[in-house]
């Protein structure tokens, strides 16, 4: 939370509209009675060219004011390392030896390399880009496992294990053209970041997308969990439904929604 006595006033909130309207050198020497004026709950305050700070001296209250860029680009001198529109810092102007990124919403990692936007249904902000395409295809083997159940307990003797077999291995192929051909645009937006701080040194692989791309990107992860999530669904009611009905059929004198509860 912002101190209100930090917060730094335009000269138009402390003066008079007359005296804003002045020529700037001959206001520059009325800067200090603002702070005198108002005591300690002014610590700062600025016009178009300076930028006063206000501080104790001697039991006195004095303003010191320096000229200000209000339109400076937070950009370390157009080198700026920073991604995702971080703003760039160096502690020396002239002479630079280390920069600070400041980053933006969503972003973080030394040089905001990082983002938290869009991964409200996978695990890539806490484990890393590179188990998506692992996640989608677990997921989608656990929805296959679900079916195969379900048909085999409906063919019942009439199941063909080497049909099943047969079958398995084309839905795994199919599984994987279709994860691979989901995530085919991956690749192309990926680039290697250097990190450097003061205990290591790594190489980040960092995917980077426009607005566009990551809207198509949210909506694919979100089908690959989504999708299998409800055959999971559906195999099992069918699963459970079929159970009762047998159980219903062996035993005449049980009912089957009483059976059916029963499974549930």
């Amino acid at each position: 939370m912002i101190n209100p006595s930090d917060l730094c006033h335009h000269i138009s909130e402390l003066f008079n509209h007359s005296f804003v309207q002045t020529q700037l050198l001959r206001r520059v020497k009325y800067y200090h009675l603002p702070y005198q004026k108002h005591s300690l709950n002014i610590s700062c305050f600025y016009d178009d060219v300076y930028l006063c700070l206000c501080y104790d001296f001697e039991q006195q209250r004095l303003a010191n004011f320096f000229e200000f860029n209000h339109n400076m680009k937070y950009d370390c001198l157009g080198q700026s390392a920073c991604e995702n529109e971080g703003q760039c810092f160096q502690e020396d102007q002239n002479c630079p030896r280390k920069s600070l990124c400041i980053c933006s919403p969503c972003f973080y990692g030394t040089r905001c390399q990082f983002s938290v936007n869009g991964f409200g249904l996978s695990l890539d902000a806490i484990l890393g880009y590179h188990i998506q395409s692992q996640l989608n295809m677990n997921q989608w083997l656990n929805a296959c496992v679900a079916v195969e159940r379900v048909i085999t307990f409906i063919k019942g003797i009439n199941f063909r294990k080497e049909k099943s077999k047969r079958i398995a291995k084309l839905v795994l192929i199919i599984l994987l053209i279709f994860t691979i051909s989901t995530n085919i645009c991956d690749p192309f937006y990926r680039c290697l970041i250097d990190e450097e701080n003061e205990h290591d040194k790594r190489i980040w692989c960092i995917a980077t997308y426009s607005s566009s791309l990551q809207i198509y990107n949210s909506l694919i992860h979100a089908f690959h969990v989504v999708a299998p999530f409800i055959i999971n669904i559906v195999s099992a009611v069918i699963f459970i439904a079929k159970k009762s009905c047998q159980k219903a059929n062996l035993k005449d004198n049980e009912n089957y929604k009483e059976l059916l509860k029963a499974q549930l």
